[in-house]
This record gives C-alpha cells, sequence and structure tokens, in this order.
C-alpha cells in the first residue's frame, strides 16, 4: 500500500513539475504552478520547443539546457538577497539579432520581480519569448528561401553557360564546314574555269575510263577545251 502511495506521488510531482523543473524559494502554489505548465506546454506544441523554468537558491555553476532547441528561464537568489533573471536559448534558436530586444525585456520585466508579482513576470515572459520564436521562424523561413532562390539562380546561370558554349561549338563546327564547302567549291570551280575569259566552262561530253571519268569541258567564248579527271 506504501509502495503504491509512494508511486501515484512520483507520478503527481513529475507532472506538477513538467516544466517548472525546480522552485527552491516557492515562487508559486501548485496551482500556479499547474496553470503555468499547461501555458508552457501549449508554446511547446505550437513552436516546437522546449520550456523549462528553474527557481533556484543560489545561480547554477552548470549548465541547465540539455535538450535540442531549449529555452531556460531561470530565477536565482544572488548574494546580495536580490533575485537574478537570466534567459537561454540552445544554439539551434538563431537569437543573434534579438540579443539586445532580450535585454530589454529583462529589464523592463525586473520590476514585477522586485515586486514579487511572480506569476505575472512567468507569464509575460512566456508571451514575449513566444513572439521571439516565431521572428526567429520566420527569419529561418526567409533565409532558408534565400538559399534555395540563390541555389536556383545558381543553376539557371550554369545552364545558361553551358548553353552558350554548346551554341559555339556547334556554330564553330558549322563554320568549320562552311569553309570546307566552300574550298572544296573553289577547288572545283578552278578546274572548270577558263583562265583567259574567267567564265565557267561547260560539260560537254563524259568518258568512262580506268582511272575514272574524264570530263570534256568547252569554254563558250573561246572555245577552248579541258579535261577533269574524276577518280572513282
Amino acid at each position: 500500500m506504501l509502495k503504491r502511495l509512494f508511486f501515484i506521488y512520483l507520478i503527481l510531482i513529475t507532472t506538477i513539475y513538467a516544466n517548472i523543473e525546480k522552485d527552491e524559494l516557492n515562487f508559486f502554489n501548485k496551482e500556479q504552478i499547474s496553470k503555468i505548465n499547461k501555458k508552457i506546454e501549449t508554446i511547446e506544441k505550437e513552436r516546437k520547443v522546449n520550456i523549462n523554468v528553474f527557481i533556484l537558491k543560489e545561480e547554477p555553476e552548470n549548465q541547465l539546457i540539455k535538450d535540442k532547441k531549449s529555452v531556460i528561464i531561470l530565477l536565482f537568489k544572488k548574494e546580495n538577497g536580490n533575485i537574478g533573471i537570466n534567459l537561454k536559448f540552445t544554439n539551434d534558436i538563431n537569437i543573434v539579432d534579438y540579443k539586445s530586444e532580450i535585454d530589454n525585456l529583462l529589464d523592463e520585466l525586473s520590476p514585477l520581480i522586485i515586486n514579487q508579482e511572480y506569476e505575472d513576470f512567468i507569464y509575460e515572459l512566456l508571451a514575449n519569448i513566444t513572439d521571439i520564436l516565431i521572428f526567429v521562424e520566420k527569419d529561418s523561413i526567409e533565409a532558408q528561401t534565400t538559399i534555395e532562390k540563390n541555389r536556383e539562380n545558381k543553376k539557371i546561370i550554369v545552364k545558361n553557360i553551358l548553353n552558350v558554349i554548346l551554341i559555339i561549338f556547334l556554330v564553330t563546327i558549322l563554320s568549320f564546314g562552311i569553309y570546307a564547302l566552300y574550298l572544296v567549291y573553289i577547288k572545283t570551280r578552278d578546274k572548270t574555269r577558263c583562265k583567259e575569259c574567267n567564265v565557267n566552262m561547260h560539260i560537254v561530253d563524259k568518258i568512262e575510263s580506268k582511272n575514272g571519268i574524264i570530263k570534256i569541258y568547252e569554254c563558250p567564248k573561246c572555245k577552248k577545251i579541258k579535261q577533269v579527271v574524276e577518280k572513282k
């Protein structure tokens, strides 16, 4: 019976302190803790982060953050009796552009701690943490979109460069082909052109031989005859 009661007690304690890990200074009662934890759980589900609250008798020496994508709200008693405030984010939550805003936020909310309005402080801080997480998420999406756009632009540039290279290559090959045909034309034209009259000669006869086809050309002006052998 005692073991069963102890087991139930452990379950209740674990549930109550699901997000408020420790309250060594007894800032909150069980009802307040339950409400705060429900608020934290809602934020965790919406923003997909882990949020934990530590209220300690002294500033801890070790790091309290263990999980990825986590936020730690730390309240601790200083040597002078005042309450210190720390708000920590894991490195996978990029708050570089919001550090000054976070510092200003903690300064603005510090009067609530001084006036011992701890519950109001937590709710105000959680609301602002939610806003920060939303902005960070938007920044991350915009950065990813920019990276993808740059990647697509690079692909387009590379594709265009390759297309230009291909066009240059095809034009070069075509130019060589045209030039080769031109040389053949010039060579053939010179064979069938009358040098004295500078006109093309007309073919008047063809004779087949062992060496190939002998074509007989005649100048239309001076009637000069010329033989051209086309090898088989």
